[in-house]
């Protein structure tokens, strides 16, 4: 028996912190995104360590910036 292919606008290869704002952005706009990445998650290697202010102004876009700042330290 054949399994039906799943079709994708975009595929991101690469699940990490741009990774998953870029597919949420996109699906935001209506666009079907599969995320691909080859470690399974949650996973222990560090992401995200530091962040510039567009990076952070990004956090805000997508109303994760007071979660996120809560939980980091500023060094």
């Amino acid at each position: 028996m054949f399994k039906e292919k799943a079709v994708y606008d975009v595929a991101i290869i690469g699940a990490s912190l741009s990774g998953c704002f870029l597919a949420l952005k996109l699906a935001e706009k209506g666009v079907s995104v599969a995320l691909i990445d080859k470690e399974k998650f949650p996973r222990r290697k560090p992401c995200g360590e530091g962040l510039s202010a567009r990076g952070v102004a990004l956090l805000n876009e997508i109303n994760l910036r007071e979660r996120i700042l809560k939980r980091s330290c500023i060094f």
